[in-house]
């Protein structure tokens, strides 16, 4: 079981799920709610981001840490979300599933690496609250600048209303390769001990390999989002050319009207 004090809480968990808000509503189209013009929205994600902290505190306390801790986790950060910023149970769904996509293609690309390198169980750094600390500054400079790159580039993701069959394989598709994922990098993480240098390296090249499989993914949707998005505006764009024709006929229509 983890054990997380209150330094650890201030200057990881609460960061990490600061950050987690971030990504979470930028990648999906909802700046709106992360975006702090007033006291009372800076209070809002700040609150939030503490329970889900200690959301996080509680279930690692209580579960071993695993898969069953990941699914825990993804639950109460939903309904976390859902209620916290009173917004639908799809869209919370989809902030929590591509941050902790984010996470994990972060955690997999550096703690295998890290691991083999420092000759140390992983899980022996979270009983020291100095390496853990320190081992978690890389995940939060690459959250930080992906909140900037998604902060800058606009929306990523919208709700595609009119795609629910695709929204709905793609997001099966993706909790069934975070699953798969999250298994592969635990057994790494337990088994490291008894693992040769070869086992550990080929591992580390899968961790690679899910990766580059996550970014492939990201990519897909983003491209997909974006067709649709050319498609609606050249849609409205017909429609606004029809009305402003129509609109010209009538006005056309009572100007002679007015003349006889």
């Amino acid at each position: 079981m983890d054990t997380m004090n209150i330094i650890v809480l201030l200057l990881v968990s609460i960061p990490e799920s600061i950050f987690n808000l971030f990504l979470g509503f930028l990648i999906t189209g909802q700046k709106e709610y992360i975006f702090i013009n007033s006291l009372r929205k800076l209070l809002k994600l700040i609150t939030t981001a503490a329970i889900m902290s200690i959301s996080s505190y509680v279930i690692r306390t209580f579960v071993p840490i695993g898969i069953m801790t990941i699914g825990l986790h993804f639950i109460a950060y939903t309904i976390i979300i859902k209620f916290c910023y009173r917004i639908k149970i799809t869209k919370s769904l989809a902030s929590v599933t591509f941050f902790t996509g984010f996470l994990m293609t972060v955690e997999i690309l550096y703690i295998p690496p890290l691991a083999i390198f420092i000759q140390k169980n992983i899980l022996k750094i979270y009983d020291d609250n100095i390496l853990r600390i320190v081992c978690t500054i890389p995940e939060r400079i690459i959250q930080f600048i992906a909140v900037i790159w998604l902060w800058n580039c606009g929306v990523v993701l919208v709700d595609l209303k009119k795609y629910k069959d695709i929204r709905k394989m793609a997001t099966i598709i993706l909790l069934i390769l975070y699953a798969i994922e999250m298994f592969s990098l635990f057994t790494f993480i337990k088994q490291i001990d008894i693992m040769d240098l070869t086992t550990k390296v080929t591992y580390m090249l899968i961790c690679i390999g899910f990766v580059a499989l996550n970014i492939l993914m990201f990519k897909f949707i983003s491209k997909f989002t974006a067709t649709v998005i050319e498609e609606e505006t050249r849609d409205f764009k017909k429609h606004k050319e029809a009305v402003d024709l129509a609109i010209n006929k009538i006005n056309v229509l009572i100007g002679n009207k007015n003349n006889i």
